[in-house]
């Protein structure tokens, strides 16, 4: 297999290459069976007695795109053929590219629009004016929701929930990495971040029994 073609993710491709279950082997009866069984679907394609939902990635290398494409279209009734647009094999753990994933999906695109539309009136704000409008909570919800949970939404290739723990697991990492530098000496601390980790930040910090959360929007008044 040309791995390259397995996923646009390096770390993907890492992954098949150092799992212990993967392998270059096929017993003889599970080859035989692919092909059996291979050549006794083309032959007995008929009227799907329930929805049947097939994808490909029209970029796959690895297995055929347009025998997939043609399998699909001898079906009769409710059945579906899903082309992931630039995608190799590996189409349920890719992240989509964010401007096709906007386009599918209208209300994060509008609340993206909205969002810059602020960000142009806030560059004619002083610094100080500028943060304070940027951290007040409706506004960090909606970065939050365009970085964090957008990918609830439509569930891109199956794994929404996935992309979510990710972008939420960096923020785990970055309290982690705050709690560590910390002393028992340490009174205040201030921690200067971009705006798409505050929401996430703050709720973690408020959680533990030891810290009080000063948000920037009490700090700057």
């Amino acid at each position: 297999l040309e791995l390259k073609y397995l996923s646009h993710d390096q770390a993907i491709i890492e992954a098949y290459i150092n799992d212990p279950l993967v392998h270059n082997l096929v017993s003889a009866e599970v080859g035989m069976g692919i092909l059996e069984w291979g050549n006794w679907l083309e032959k007995n394609v008929s009227t799907a007695e329930l929805p049947v939902l097939i994808m490909h990635g029209s970029e796959d290398k690895l297995t055929n795109y347009e025998a997939s494409k043609a399998f699909a279209n001898k079906f009769r009734g409710d059945v579906t053929f899903k082309s992931w647009e630039g995608m190799y094999h590996e189409i349920q753990k890719r992240k989509p590219e964010i401007l096709f994933f906007l386009d599918q999906n209208p209300l994060a695109k509008s609340f993206l629009n909205s969002y810059l539309l602020k960000n142009e009136d806030w560059k004619s704000l002083s610094l100080k004016k500028n943060l304070f409008e940027m951290n007040k909570p409706e506004n960090l919800d909606i970065i939050h929701y365009l970085n964090v949970t957008l990918w609830l939404d439509q569930d891109p290739n199956g794994i929404g929930a996935e992309l979510t723990t990710r972008e939420y697991y960096r923020n785990v990492k970055i309290v982690q990495n705050v709690l560590h530098q910390l002393n028992p000496y340490d009174k205040k601390v201030l921690i200067l971040i971009g705006a798409a980790h505050v929401k996430s930040l703050q709720d973690i910090l408020r959680a533990h029994p030891l810290l009080e959360v000063i948000t920037s929007e009490e700090f700057l008044k």
